[in-house]
């Protein structure tokens, strides 16, 4: 099991950074708001499956979102 930290941009929403809100976020992925809400504050892991997810929803790579949202933690077995 390893955990990724990464570190945050001081100012900023981190779901601005991806250029999606939280809430159509949650519906693209199909989770509530409030695990979108506990991803970005590092609270809980992402999992690898559902990071890819949130690739295809913003177009971007695992990489560009890790750079962009503060305290992501990813969930690697």
């Amino acid at each position: 099991m390893h955990i990724m930290q990464i570190t945050r941009r001081r100012g900023r929403r981190p779901q601005a950074s991806l250029g999606v809100g939280q809430i159509e976020l949650a519906k693209g992925m199909g989770v509530a708001q409030s695990t979108i809400s506990r991803w970005l504050r590092g609270e809980v892991s992402i999992a690898e499956d559902d990071l890819s997810k949130l690739c295809d929803l913003t177009g971007l790579t695992a990489e560009e979102i890790k750079k962009k949202i503060p305290k992501l933690a990813v969930f690697c077995a």
